[in-house]
């Protein structure tokens, strides 16, 4: 049996190697380049590394101008993010159908060459906020602090997000309790969340993994994903319709802190599935409706996770 780590290390390699392809075969109707150093959001029209914008949401802002003036076209566009040594400013608008890839180093550490959004000074600021459709986003870091999210959610359809890192962090080193990585506030469905790592010190770190709370998460596939938290890995509001949801192969830890509940899906009429998840934390699960058949073949520590509530 191959390790959590060899799962998410081998996952990691085969869908990289697909997610080039998928750039390199994908018609983009237009393609921007964005670099913080040695761009200008008004000198350059973002079309080449030669003429880039400056930040993100610049980038952004120009997509969504020409998408919304092209009625019942559903083409996508691809936003390049150099990896430099200055974090981008917060997003508090998401494009839709736009792939957005980080040029760079993987983001799942420190250092310069990571293309870093949100730079986690400021309190109470997600890294990335908004509503989308037809999202994509890939190698890039989310940098939050204190009571905010790296990415925060209302309404998201249809979206990929994978190769990426959700940073808790505090430029002070005061000791900062994040609130978590992913929020879903709205309705979400027909998501692909995979390969992705939830980061952090002793001092930063996220009370939450994944957290839903609007009416739907569901028809997605959330898998291989490290995720790092202290008070429950993927939290579920009673709300919530997961129908046709799985999370898979799933590492659900504490890192340096100690996690109180892998799973807490309180979902009155729950239907998302666990399959394989590797748990480390004080209680594995908490599933509200229909556990024993939505509960399969899952570890908590060293041996098989038993159902703790239906």
């Amino acid at each position: 049996m191959t390790t959590p780590d060899v799962n998410l290390r081998t996952g990691m390699l085969n869908g990289l190697s697909g997610l080039i392809a998928k750039i390199n075969a994908e018609q983009y109707v237009k393609t921007y380049y964005v670099d913080n150093i040695n761009g200008s959001d008004t000198a350059n029209n973002g079309l080449s590394w030669t003429r880039p914008y400056a930040q993100l949401s610049k980038a952004i802002t120009v997509w969504e101008a020409f998408r919304l003036a092209q009625a019942n076209v559903y083409g996508k566009a691809l936003i390049h993010v150099r990896g430099t040594g200055t974090p981008y400013t917060a997003l508090t608008a998401l494009p839709n159908y736009c792939d957005v890839v980080g040029e760079g180093a993987t983001p799942y550490g420190d250092g310069t060459g990571i293309p870093c959004i949100g730079d986690g000074a400021t309190a109470d600021l997600d890294a990335a906020a908004g509503s989308a459709r037809g999202l994509g986003l890939f190698n890039l870091q989310f940098i939050h602090s204190d009571n905010s999210w790296a990415l925060d959610f209302v309404n998201l359809f249809r979206s990929e997000i994978a190769f990426c890192a959700f940073k808790a962090a505090d430029p002070t080193l005061a000791t900062i309790s994040c609130d978590g990585g992913i929020r879903f506030s709205g309705a979400a469905g027909g998501l692909y969340i995979h390969d992705n790592n939830w980061i952090g010190t002793n001092d930063s770190w996220h009370l939450h993994g994944i957290w839903a709370g609007g009416t739907h998460l569901n028809s997605s596939r959330i898998e291989n994903n490290q995720i790092r938290a202290e008070t429950a890995g993927i939290h579920l509001a009673t709300t919530v319709n997961g129908d046709n949801t799985v999370f898979k192969g799933n590492t659900i830890h504490g890192g340096q802190r100690t996690l109180a509940l892998g799973v807490n899906d309180l979902a009155t009429a729950g239907f998302a599935i666990y399959s394989g998840n590797y748990i480390s934390a004080t209680k594995s699960n908490v599933l509200s409706n229909l556990g024993e058949t939505r509960w399969i073949g899952n570890y908590w520590k060293n041996g098989f996770a038993a159902v703790n509530a239906s």
